[in-house]
């Protein structure tokens, strides 16, 4: 999980997930899903992540590589 400014990230590496949530001061609103265009099951996406203004970075540390060895992949997205 991470905060910055009023967005708040949950990851859920069990579904290979991250959930976003933006609160206004008094609530908590639920805003959207991001999910790794190339997720697979039990790649662990979502179990790190980090907030840095407009940008988030997802870790997914056991993604299986072309080889199929859990090397693990980092996603960078762009919030609006």
């Amino acid at each position: 999980m991470d905060i910055e400014n009023s967005i708040i990230a949950v990851g859920a590496p069990g579904s290979s997930s991250v959930y976003l949530y933006k609160y206004d001061g008094s609530s908590v609103t639920f805003q959207s899903t991001i999910n790794g265009f190339d997720r697979q099951s039990g790649d662990g996406f979502g179990y790190s992540l980090d907030i840095d203004n407009k940008n988030i970075v997802i870790g997914a540390y056991t993604k299986l590589d072309i080889n199929e060895n859990r090397t693990g992949s980092v996603y960078l997205f762009e919030l609006e």
